[in-house]
């Protein structure tokens, strides 16, 4: 389990590169593809429209499975869509 703080600085492609590829570097490589996408969509998310100040990052692998857990502190979509709209 990794924190993060959320800010400009954080960028999802470096996250990937140095922390998570590495746990995941053994998957076939269509399996690979989809990480990689599903990652950097969710935290790229988490950056950019969270308003959070922090995320935490998870992966968890047994014999059969593989995931992740990815969890800011924002105050998520919900409340931002009663925020914002009128």
């Amino acid at each position: 389990m990794q924190t993060y703080q959320l800010n400009s600085k954080l960028e999802e492609d470096v996250v990937w590169d140095s922390d998570i590829k590495p746990l995941v570097s053994d998957l076939l490589d269509n399996v690979k593809e989809v990480w990689v996408y599903g990652f950097t969509e969710m935290l790229n998310n988490a950056i950019d429209h969270s308003s959070g100040t922090k995320v935490i990052i998870q992966v968890e692998r047994t014999a059969v499975d593989t995931g992740i857990f990815i969890v800011d502190d924002g105050e998520g979509i919900f409340k931002k869509i009663q925020r914002v709209v009128p």
